[in-house]
C-alpha cells in the first residue's frame, strides 16, 4: 500500500533487491522496530569520553543511535530529506516495513512515534490472524479430499485402476495443471502434463535424487531437475512416491508462470565501490523491469503436508 503526497515518484508494486537491506540492519530493525531520522544532512556526535581501553556501547537499543553513511547517501540518492520506519514483525521475523519519506527536514515528536508503533504493532497481529485462518481453512479443505480420495480407493478393487480412474480427483486436491501416475514403466496421465518421456526422466531424476514420500519444487530450472521440453508444463513438480522400487509415484504438475516484475531501479547494480573501498549505494530508482520464467505458483506448506499424509492412507489402504 501506498499514500504519496501528489507530483511524487510512486514506488506502488516496485520490488527492491535484498541488498538494499542488510543483513545486520534486518536483525537491527527487530530488535529496534522505531527508527525516525529528522534530516539526513544531521552531524553525528562522538559520545565522549571514549576510552580505548573500553568496548565501543551497543546502542542497538537508542533511538539517538547513529545511522550509517551508506543509507544516509541512498536516501539522498532517492531525494528524501527525513525518513521514518515503523517494522511489522511477526513471529520475531521482520515481514515488512511502514516506511514514512518526507522531502525536507521534519521531526516526529514521541506521541507521534509511539501512535505509529503501537499502529504497526496491531498491523502485525492482523496479518498473522489473517494467515493462520488461510492456513486452517486450507487444511480443512485438503483433510476432505483426503477423505474422498481414500473412500474412492479403499471401496474398488484395483488401487492402480481406482487412482487412474480418479485421476481428476487427485489433480484437483492439489491444484495441479496436471497430474500422473506412475508404476512399473506405465504412466497415466490428465491435465496438462509433460510427455511420457519427460515424466520417465523426473521420475528415474527423483528415485536417486529426491525426499521421500513427498519432493516439491515450484522452480525445477533451480533444483537440478532434468530440464527438457516439459519445462513450461512442469515447471512446479510434487511428487509423492508410494514405492521407490518399482517405482510407483504420483506426480502433479504446475505450469510455468512468466511474471513482470518491477524493480526500483536496476538490481544487478546495487551497489558501486568507491574511494577506499567504500561502497557507495546505487544512485537510479528508475522503473526497471524484468521477466521472470521458470517458476510455477508455490505449493504451500499445507499442500506438502496433505501429500504426506496421502502417501500413508494410500499405502494403508
Amino acid at each position: 500500500a501506498e499514500d504519496a503526497a501528489e507530483g511524487r515518484s510512486a514506488f506502488m508494486n516496485h520490488h527492491f533487491p535484498a541488498s538494499d537491506i542488510p543483513v545486520q540492519a534486518r536483525a537491527l530493525y527487530v530488535r529496534n522496530p522505531v527508527r525516525a531520522m529528522p534530516t539526513v544532512d544531521y552531524r553525528p556526535a562522538p559520545l565522549r569520553p571514549a576510552r580505548a581501553e573500553d568496548d565501543p556501547l551497543d546502542m542497538s537499543d537508542c533511538a539517538l543511535r547513529s545511522i550509517s553513511p551508506i543509507h544516509l547517501q541512498y536516501l539522498r540518492n532517492m531525494g528524501v530529506a527525513a525518513s521514518a520506519s515503523f517494522s511489522i514483525v511477526k513471529d520475531g521475523v521482520l515481514w515488512g516495513l511502514v516506511a514514512c519519506h518526507h522531502f525536507s527536514p521534519r521531526r516526529l515528536e514521541l506521541d507521534v512515534r509511539i501512535a505509529c508503533r503501537a499502529l504497526a504493532f496491531s498491523l502485525a497481529r492482523q496479518i498473522k490472524a489473517r494467515e493462520e485462518t488461510n492456513i486452517y481453512r486450507e487444511r480443512v479443505r485438503l483433510r476432505t479430499f483426503e477423505d474422498r480420495i481414500v473412500e474412492l480407493l479403499s471401496r474398488e478393487g484395483s488401487l492402480e485402476a481406482a487412482l487412474s480412474r480418479h485421476l481428476a480427483e487427485v489433480q484437483q486436491m492439489l491444484a495441479g495443471d496436471g497430474v500422473a501416475v506412475v508404476r512399473a514403466g506405465e504412466i497415466v496421465t490428465a491435465g496438462r502434463s509433460p510427455d511420457p518421456d519427460a515424466i520417465a526422466t523426473l521420475v528415474d531424476w527423483i528415485v536417486k535424487n529426491g525426499p521421500h514420500p513427498v519432493y516439491a519444487t515450484s522452480e525445477q530450472s533451480a533444483s537440478g531437475l532434468p530440464l527438457g521440453a516439459s519445462a513450461p508444463l512442469a515447471a512446479g513438480v510434487l511428487a509423492m512416491t508410494l514405492s521407490p522400487s518399482t517405482p510407483w509415484m504420483v506426480l502433479w504438475f504446475r505450469a510455468e508462470a512468466v511474471e513482470t516484475v518491477e524493480w526500483a531501479g536496476n538490481p544487478h547494480k546495487a551497489t558501486t565501490p568507491g574511494e577506499n573501498g567504500v561502497l557507495n549505494p546505487r544512485a537510479s530508482f528508475e522503473a526497471w523491469s524484468q521477466t521472470v520464467r521458470g517458476k510455477a505458483r508455490r505449493w504451500s506448506i499445507a499442500e506438502v503436508e496433505a501429500a504426506e499424509r496421502l502417501a500413508g492412507a494410500i499405502q494403508n489402504v
